[in-house]
């Protein structure tokens, strides 16, 4: 089993990858919803079929592809992804109970328009909000008597809608709380005649059924009826006889969470069904049988019924997610973040200052493994991370960085190659394919203005003097965590991993954020490929694959 993680673009990388290499790509591309105001969920790329297009050329024929898409742009995604070749197979449902509201209070906005303040009607006095949350504007509904009112979370004031257009809109918003993500299933078309001789070439093309079956947790079932029975009461063979279903029920386009199944089972109730039993054939469908050439033999009795009980969520798989599993294999690990002061940049970008400042604390910190440096999104932010265990060994060792002034020497000779090297990377995202230690000689030496080295020359002393200060002060280093906004569940993507990925497979993840995809393909024994632009995620996603694939936790 092995991991390969890349740190670029995903286009570029899978470009420098072999056709025909992958089994499976299960991946969570970005929304393209702005998302937080990320950038790399607004960068359109999912929505471009040459992305798509480099997905199907890696993949074997046959091999399945897996892409979570939002509710309101997903068409979008699935449009490039059939551009790109593929056909689509199927849409499963990834339902969850714990999506949260982002609607629009239009009662608010009238209000607001109108210049009118809401109106206080109360204050709160048991120093707590009894209150169900109902949206992200602090609205809330009465548990008592679903008046609508809103409320100042910071000194409990219970207000109303001020003007009569606002009252007459009091409840009214923009959207609906998010309660699912589908997830596109293609498939790169077969290159044999038959999905049989398919498999037997390329090991790609089936659904993993069995080994993806929902448990019945001791619940008696028969073999489902439509695959030994017609559906009309009529039998298929006249050898058949039943037997008891102990692999379990059959997978559906339905994924839930525990949260989700625990709502559907509250409106469904507990169901039990019918203890199996023994139907005697009609005469009917002995007739048939000997018209269909079975001869004088009698019919067999059909079996029926399920001795089952429960919600309706037993019928669907249900991701659990520990509490624990989102900074799993983070907690030995500290982190301190500085984020830069604007008025030291001099007219350059934050991705360039930061860039330069980290390249030259790698170089001087080339020996002492035990700190990693990584860069925010848009290069606002440096953050370093170590060992719980290495902080007193960092002290003293960027202590003597301090004392020696070796970046002080460094940066004369090597400002122009960073300079270079940062453009590049800002305009290229991140390629992997190029760094400060194989930029081309002629890129190094293709010249910046004496007035631009001098300007982040000076951003890069202060950058570096206060982060040095910084990571030599023991009380900012705080326990690491992982900060990714869209962390699905490990189960869930454990599941998924099964379902389509043969064995000894590999699965690709373009997009791979923290890592989880990762996490899931080692759980299950498949090597795994991941690609991630943000050096802060991949980071993030190192560690936490480290530490599912030890030991198979």
């Amino acid at each position: 089993m092995t991991v390969q993680l890349y740190l670029g673009d995903c286009l570029e990388v899978m470009k420098s990858m072999p056709e025909n290499s992958v089994d499976t790509c299960i991946t969570d591309p970005p929304y393209e919803l702005g998302f937080m105001g990320k950038k790399w969920d607004s960068s359109g790329i999912a929505f471009q079929p040459d992305t798509w297009a480099e997905v199907y050329r890696l993949l074997k024929p046959g091999g399945l592809l897996l892409a979570f898409g939002g509710t309101r742009t997903y068409h979008r995604m699935v449009c490039a992804i059939e551009d790109a070749g593929f056909e689509i197979r199927d849409t499963i449902a990834w339902v969850y109970g714990s999506g949260f509201p982002k609607s629009y209070d239009i009662s608010k906005g009238i209000d607001k328009q109108a210049g009118k303040e809401p109106v206080v009607i109360g204050k709160r006095t048991d120093g707590r909000y009894a209150y169900h949350f109902q949206d992200g504007n602090n609205q809330f509904v009465n548990a008592e008597n679903n008046q609508r009112k809103e409320v100042d979370s910071k000194i409990g004031l219970i207000t109303a809608p001020a003007t009569p257009e606002a009252q007459q809109w009091d409840g009214w918003g923009t959207a609906l709380k998010p309660a699912n993500e589908p997830i596109c299933l293609a498939r790169k078309p077969l290159s044999e005649k038959t999905i049989v001789e398919n498999v037997l070439k390329w090991g790609t093309g089936g659904i993993n059924i069995d080994d993806c079956r929902i448990e019945l947790n001791g619940e008696i079932v028969p073999i489902n009826m439509l695959e030994d029975w017609s559906g009309f009461g009529e039998l298929k063979r006249p050898d058949y006889k039943p037997t008891q279903n102990t692999q379990g029920r059959f997978p559906a386009n339905v994924i839930m969470d525990e949260e989700a199944g625990r709502l559907l089972d509250e409106q469904s109730g507990e169901r039990t069904g019918c203890k199996p039993h023994y139907v005697k054939a009609s005469d009917d469908a002995i007739a048939n049988a000997k018209s269909k050439g079975w001869g004088t033999i009698t019919a067999p009795d059909k079996f029926a019924g399920f001795d089952d009980k429960g919600g309706a969520s037993r019928f669907f798989y249900t991701a659990k997610a520990s509490r624990r599993e989102r900074n799993a294999g983070l907690d030995s690990y500290v982190t301190m973040k500085y984020n830069m002061d604007k008025s030291i940049l001099g007219g350059l970008s934050w991705k360039d200052v930061s860039t330069v400042a980290v390249q030259l604390l790698k170089r001087a910190t080339s020996d002492m493994e035990a700190v990693s440096f990584s860069i925010g999104e848009s290069g606002e932010s440096i953050t370093a991370q170590c060992h719980k265990d290495s902080l007193s060994i960092i002290s003293t060792e960027i202590s003597k960085i301090i004392e020696s002034k070796i970046l002080n020497s460094l940066m004369p000779s090597r400002i122009s190659e960073f300079i270079v090297d940062a453009n590049y990377v800002m305009e290229n995202g991140g390629n992997h394919v190029m760094s400060v230690e194989n930029s081309s000689q002629s890129q190094m030496n293709s010249g910046i203005s004496q007035e631009r080295a001098t300007l982040l020359m000076d951003a890069v002393k202060n950058v570096i003097s206060e982060l040095l200060l910084r990571i030599n002060e023991e009380g900012t280093w705080k326990d690491a965590s992982n900060f990714h906004s869209t962390v699905k569940p490990v189960s869930l993507m454990r599941y998924l991993c099964r379902l389509i990925t043969p064995p000894n497979g590999t699965v690709l993840d373009p997009f791979m954020g923290s890592g989880t995809t990762g996490c899931a393909a080692t759980l299950e024994g498949f090597d795994f490929i991941g690609i991630e632009q943000d050096a802060e995620y991949i980071e993030i996603a190192r560690r936490r694959i480290e530490y599912w694939g030890k030991d198979g936790h």
